[in-house]
């Protein structure tokens, strides 16, 4: 019976072990032996004798380092009587194997021009002797740089409703520029199985009064995720994407609601003139009530915010009504909008703002200062790589607004090596997922005399253990463990945890002013297996306390796996918090354990980051 983590990293030594038991009669001698693959290697004598009585479990130990380079590492124990080789057992395990790096996502973009694109001449000096992966995509169009966003939107890695919706909007309302990405037929058949995923999830988490959580299944409504929600759905059945009947019920029936200022607790002036913005694209069956509460909004215009004036001039724009209004709230829009500080309540930001200002502007009176709103929104979206969902979402809308139909000229046809995916209009070819190493070596051929238009080279880049550090950009995190079964020992080389150990792992997060929507990721050491709290048999079982002396971080979702630990914030206040999660000592060995990460959601001015570790643990 073989007794192994459930994964390993690169470098790791680790305690192979197995459990041998006979049902023969006596003491015998057995004889067992370990074999592994090319991704670990046996430390020593790779067979071992031992004496076992009958039916009493006898445990071997092989140790092993695992090699850098492999995603997997198999291994084989055998076991066998010594007098007799014929009676014998063996079972086979392979282990997953994870670097000990975290990942960087970066990007470059620019114009090329001529038959051939060396990719090494445009990539970035980190990358040359960099793991990882890249993807190239050429267009003959200049617009692709700006589309950076699309992609991000779509693939962000947190489950929450805001960024589902988002997505399912870039799908529904966005087809006009996702024309000009290459998408690959399992990644459209991916993006489909997605979206039919995030309406099923919209669903079931609707709460009595029809509002929807931040969270899946949370239990208290957030309002601007609730509309945007609305707003998705809509355009999904607009788009003939089949949406739960239940749910269509519920969204209408709760837009309906608070235009009209009927629900529970009213929605302020700004979420409301986005709900009307939303009811402004659809038909709607009480136009009376929404006219009324436009008008009402555009009398009391001095509560909304620079966004509020701007959904509601985009409301009275798509609905044809009152040009002179819709001019008047123009004149109070700025372009330019003052920093400002993330709301929680409505999402808005600094850059998210400016969008939705120069939205309003290319579509209300598109040929006033034309160049200057064109200059100022590609300026805003060069930074898509550090922009929320919402800032890129939005970025994305008004671009949408802005992009003049032009002669679609189709990439080079010819092209070697031949392009992975082709856009659906035909001027973009990719070449994705290759292996960061080749980057220098990758030539594009054949592309016409005088074709030229822009690239953009994306990569996931490893940064090594080594070069992991600690970071503190406006807050600070600190990963601190306790041994509970004996805090002596702290899982340094000096003082190793045992098997068995519980440790409690706390994060202490300090900033120095109020921050929404965290996440927090990290890896974990291969020889740590966390207890999952949310399952009911460790519920009972064990208790996690709270480190002493230090306020209690509020928890709003969490996601454990093997080897990553994700937890989310929706509010921290200003000074130091700490949360703790429990794991217990499953496997004997030195393992590394990467950098822990922190930062908002919505707001890329503030990230913090641990230096890495070893987690050491020993058998009894």
């Amino acid at each position: 019976e073989p007794a192994l983590p459930r994964f390993l990293r690169e470098g790791d030594e680790v305690e192979l072990r197995a459990v041998a038991r006979h049902k023969l009669a006596g003491t015998r001698r057995l004889k067992v032996t370990c074999q592994t693959g090319e991704g670990i290697q046996i430390l020593g004598n790779p067979e071992i004798e031992l004496e076992a009585a009958s039916e009493v479990p006898a445990v071997v130990r092989f140790r092993a380092k695992v090699s850098t380079g492999v995603t997997e590492a198999p291994i084989t124990f055998t076991v066998t009587l010594a007098e007799d080789a014929t009676v014998q057992d063996s079972i086979e395990i392979t282990l997953p194997v994870s670097t000990p790096n975290i990942r960087v996502a970066e990007s470059v973009t620019g114009n090329w021009k001529g038959a051939t694109f060396a990719a090494g001449e445009s990539s970035r000096s980190e990358w040359k002797d960099a793991t990882g992966q890249f993807s190239l995509t050429l267009s003959t169009s200049p617009w692709l740089p700006k589309l950076l966003g699309l992609p991000y939107v779509l693939n962000y890695p947190h489950g929450c409703f805001e960024q589902k919706s988002s997505r399912l909007l870039v799908y529904t309302s966005l087809t006009k520029l996702l024309d000009y990405l290459p998408a690959s037929e399992t990644q459209r058949a991916n993006y489909e199985r997605i979206i039919e995923r995030s309406l099923q999830e919209f669903a079931t988490s609707i709460l009595p009064d029809k509002m929807l959580p931040f969270w899946p299944n949370g239990t208290e409504g957030n309002e601007y995720v609730t509309l945007q929600v609305a707003w998705s759905v809509m355009e999904a059945v607009n788009s003939g994407i089949e949406v739960p009947e239940s749910l269509v019920e519920a969204v209408t029936e709760i837009l309906a609601k608070v235009i009209a200022r009927e629900t529970k607790q009213s929605a302020p002036p700004t979420l409301r003139a986005f709900a009307l913005f939303i009811a402004s694209q659809f038909e709607t069956e009480n136009e009376e009530a929404f006219t009324a509460a436009v008008e009402e909004l555009y009398l009391q215009r001095d509560k909304l915010s620079d966004e509020g004036r701007a959904w509601l001039a985009l409301a009275l724009n798509f609905s044809g009504q009152k040009p002179e209004w819709q001019q008047q709230l123009l004149r109070e829009i700025p372009v330019t909008v003052p920093e400002r500080s993330f709301d929680a309540r409505t999402f808005a930001s600094t850059t998210r703002s400016e969008a939705m200002a120069l939205w309003a502007h290319l579509a209300i009176a598109p040929k006033t200062n034309s160049q200057e709103l064109r200059t100022r929104l590609e300026r805003l979206m060069e930074s898509s790589e550090s922009l929320s969902t919402q800032e890129n979402l939005w970025l994305l809308m008004a671009f949408n607004a802005l992009i003049a139909s032009q002669p679609l000229v189709p990439i080079a046809p010819s092209a070697k090596p031949v392009a992975d995916a082709i856009s659906a209009n035909g001027v973009s070819a990719a070449w994705s997922d290759r292996d960061l190493a080749k980057l220098a070596a990758l030539s594009i051929r054949n592309l016409g005399k005088s074709a030229g238009g822009s690239f953009v080279m994306r990569a996931q880049r490893q940064l090594p253990f080594q070069e992991q550090a600690q970071v503190s950009e406006g807050m600070r995190l600190a990963r601190v463990i306790k041994n509970l079964t004996d805090p002596t020992r702290t899982g340094t080389p000096e003082a190793p945890l045992q098997l068995g150990d519980e440790v409690l792992i706390s994060y202490r997060i300090q900033t120095d002013k109020p921050q929404s929507y965290l996440a927090l990721e990290d890896a974990l050491p291969a020889g740590l297996e966390i207890v999952n709290p949310n399952l009911a048999m460790f519920a009972r079982t064990f208790r996690i306390p709270d480190e002493p002396g230090l306020e209690k971080a509020y928890l709003s979702h969490s996601e454990m796996r093997d080897q990553q630990t994700n937890l989310y914030f929706d509010q921290l206040p200003a000074g130091t918090r700490g949360y703790s999660v429990l794991a217990r000592a499953t496997s004997a060995g030195t393992f590394a354990w990467p950098s822990s990460q922190i930062s908002p959601m919505y707001d890329s001015r503030f990230q913090a980051r641990t230096a890495p570790s070893l987690c050491v643990v020993v058998s009894k």
